[in-house]
């Protein structure tokens, strides 16, 4: 009796998980636990019920052995729960440490701008840095970073970067009262109260072009060389700086022009232009200019012929005189 029911009930869920499968299952796993959860306690109780009203001391075992085996579950279960989490941290999860100012150095390497080094230096919030950083510095500076340029085209050089999302020297992490640490706290740069500034120092002087996400705050030139000071508009964001690759920054106004050039939409326009062009220069043109000469060859014809023939009323006009001339001549013979 026992196995007909199951052999109905599995195919009863079969049937409603191929209902269910096309929405997910996010849907189809609740379902198959919960019916499988009421068929067991349905079963069992009905199987108590049997026990009871046939064999009470055989029930009393089957009460006795269900709540031993509750009981060990429920055990196993809280054991495995205080043992598998993580000690609970008094500040609570990995905080967000609200930095005042950001200030990036950029130095070039070289003359030719293909290698940057970033000097970065991140001033956290007092209030914060007293809550998560009791006993450390406030103002922490980030290891030394080098960045590679990107060429964009035979003139510019384009550098992507942002700032630090957290502390790579292992200053800013959590600690725990034992003394442990965990992981990195997390830099928060909110628009209203976060300055983040970005330096070019000692690069070529024209070689700064555009910056994405920033506006030039200074400019200080010495000789052939400058810095170059920026201020992010969001701080959160990144900045992408272009810069020209020298020589082409001593001939910025000439190389300007064809900037614009190097982008492949510009590029992919300019190339089909100059295909039409030569396309018409050499298959179009003599085809057009044979039919334009022929058209004015026979329209200054017709125009020619138009006034040496005589119109259709001095046709008349001529008919007319004729006649009245042969007329007159039968006149006077008679």
């Amino acid at each position: 009796m026992f196995a007909t029911r199951a052999y109905r009930f599995i195919l009863f869920s079969l049937l409603v998980l191929l209902i269910l499968a096309p929405i997910g299952v996010r849907s189809t796993g609740p379902f198959l636990a919960g019916a499988t959860a009421s068929f067991l306690v349905l079963s069992g109780i009905r199987r108590l019920t049997r026990l009871w009203q046939s064999d009470k001391e055989q029930f009393w075992k089957a009460v006795w052995f269900l709540a031993l085996l509750s009981s060990s579950l429920t055990a196993s279960l809280l054991f495995l729960r205080t043992r598998g989490c993580a000690p609970i941290h008094p500040l609570g999860p990995p905080a967000l440490l609200l930095i005042n100012r950001c200030s990036m150095r950029l130095d070039p390497l070289s003359s030719s701008l293909r290698t940057l080094t970033v000097d970065e230096e991140v001033e956290v919030d007092p209030k914060y840095a007293d809550h998560y950083l009791a006993g450390r510095a406030a103002v922490i500076r980030q290891p030394r970073r080098r960045l590679t340029t990107e060429s964009r085209g035979p003139f510019l050089l384009i550098v992507t970067l942002a700032p630090p999302e957290e502390d790579r020297s292992g200053n800013a992490v959590e600690r725990f009262p034992d003394g442990s640490t965990g992981r990195p706290l997390i830099f928060w740069y909110p628009r209203t109260r976060s300055t983040v500034e970005w330096t070019l120092s000692d690069i070529p002087r024209g070689a700064f072009f555009s910056a994405r996400n920033a506006i030039v705050r200074k400019r200080s030139p010495y000789f052939d060389r400058e810095t170059v000071q920026l201020a992010s508009i969001d701080p959160s964001a990144g900045v992408t700086i272009a810069l020209l690759r020298p020589p082409a920054n001593a001939v910025r106004s000439l190389v300007t022009p064809f900037l614009s050039l190097w982008d492949f939409g510009v590029w992919l326009f300019w190339l089909l232009g100059i295909g039409i062009g030569v396309v018409a220069s050499t298959v179009m043109k003599p085809a057009f200019g044979d039919l334009a000469k022929r058209a004015i060859a026979s329209a200054h014809d017709a125009l020619t012929k138009v006034r040496k023939a005589p119109g259709p009323k001095k046709d008349i006009e001529q008919a007319s005189r004729d006649e009245l001339k042969a007329r007159r001549r039968k006149g006077k013979r008679s």
